[in-house]
C-alpha cells in the first residue's frame, strides 16, 4: 500500500516567528554598531575650518601684491669690509603696508585680508590696536557655515617666529553650545603671552571651541585637542 505525502510549501508558523525574531536582534545590533561610530559634526566643522584657513594663508602669503617675499631692510654694518650695507630680509604677514583691499593695513591688514579669501558673513569687525598692550581676543568674523572666528585686536605680526598671533574658532557658533573646549581669552604681543581658558564638556557633547597660532612666515600650529582630532578624522577618511 503506497501512502502518497503531500509536499509541504512555506514555513510553519514556529518557523516564520523564529526568523522574524532573528531578523529583529540583527537590526537591533547594526543600529548600535552604526550609532556608536556617528560622526562627529563639531570634528567635521573642525577640519573643514582648518583647511579653509590654510588655503587662506597659503594663498594670501604667496601673494606678491599683498605680502612680497622680500622687503628693504635699514643698512648695517658688513663685518667683513667694515662698509654699511642694506640688508633684505623675509616679511611676510608683519609687513603692513597698504593694500587695495578697504580697511587693510597696519593692525588691520592681516585681519581684512583674510576675511577676503575666507567666506564671511556680512563684514569683518578688525578694530586693531597698535599699542602693545593685553587685549582680548574678539570675534572679527563669522564665516557662512556657522564658523566664528576670534582674533586680538592688535594683531600685528612679528617677523620672529618665537611671536605668533593666536586666534580661537568656534566651529559652530557661540548660541548654539555647548561652548566648551580649550580657547585663548587674551594675548600681549611684545611677550608672546596668550592667556588659554578651558570648559569641560558636559557628558554626551563634543568641543566645539578650539584655539591655534600663525606665524608671520604663514605656519600655522593648533592646540593638542584639534591636532588630535584631525589625525582621527583623517585616518577615518583613507
Amino acid at each position: 500500500m503506497k501512502i502518497n505525502m503531500a509536499k509541504r510549501n512555506g514555513f510553519t508558523l514556529a518557523e516564520a516567528l523564529i526568523t522574524l525574531g532573528l531578523i529583529g536582534v540583527v537590526a537591533a545590533l547594526t543600529i548600535v554598531t552604526l550609532a556608536a561610530v556617528k560622526p562627529d559634526k563639531n570634528a567635521i566643522k573642525l577640519r573643514k575650518a582648518y583647511y579653509s584657513l590654510e588655503k587662506a594663508v597659503n594663498d594670501m602669503i604667496n601673494d606678491d601684491s599683498l605680502y612680497p617675499d622680500y622687503v628693504t631692510g635699514d643698512a648695517i654694518l658688513d663685518l667683513t669690509n667694515g662698509t654699511a650695507v642694506t640688508k633684505n630680509y623675509p616679511q611676510g604677514f608683519a609687513n603692513s603696508s597698504t593694500v587695495g583691499i578697504s580697511g587693510a593695513n597696519g593692525t588691520n591688514k592681516f585681519c581684512y585680508v583674510l576675511s577676503q579669501e575666507l567666506n564671511i558673513k556680512g563684514v569683518a569687525s578688525c578694530t586693531g590696536d597698535p599699542n602693545d598692550v593685553e587685549t582680548p581676543i574678539t570675534l572679527v568674523f563669522t564665516t557662512t557655515d556657522g564658523v566664528e572666528w576670534r582674533f586680538p585686536c592688535n594683531s600685528v605680526f612679528l617677523a620672529d617666529v618665537n611671536y605668533p598671533v593666536p586666534f580661537s574658532v568656534d566651529v559652530n557658533g557661540q548660541s548654539n553650545g555647548p561652548n566648551c573646549g580649550n580657547y585663548i581669552s587674551k594675548y600681549q604681543r611684545s611677550t608672546g603671552g596668550t592667556y588659554i581658558q578651558g570648559v569641560n564638556c558636559p557628558a554626551g557633547s563634543t568641543r566645539d571651541l578650539f584655539y591655534g597660532t600663525i606665524r608671520f612666515d604663514g605656519k600655522i600650529d593648533l592646540d593638542g585637542n584639534a591636532q588630535a582630532i584631525l589625525q582621527t578624522q583623517t585616518k577615518n577618511t583613507k
